[in-house]
């Protein structure tokens, strides 16, 4: 039936770990009060996995500013990204 490679296609309005891109949701806005040290984590795991290319990781670079600007404190792990 499907065959293929194995590797499922993205869904539109969803990222490639499946969380709906765009606007900042609950979970983030919660993740926001800890200066957005998961988006700083994801950035470095999408870089490790492919190779430190930055261009395959453009989306989770964009999550990453995103939540940087919801802040309304400075974060250590913004520095870099506007803050």
């Amino acid at each position: 039936m499907g065959g293929g490679n194995g590797a499922s296609p993205l869904k539109p309005g969803l990222d490639e770990e499946g969380r709906p891109q765009g606007a900042l949701h609950d979970m983030e806005k919660a993740e926001a009060t800890h200066g957005c040290q998961r988006k700083a984590c994801a950035i470095q795991e999408c870089l490790a996995r492919h190779d430190y290319n930055q261009s395959r990781c453009q989306r989770v670079i964009q999550d990453m500013r995103d939540c940087c600007r919801a802040l309304a404190e400075p974060s250590l792990h913004c520095k870099g990204f506007g803050q």
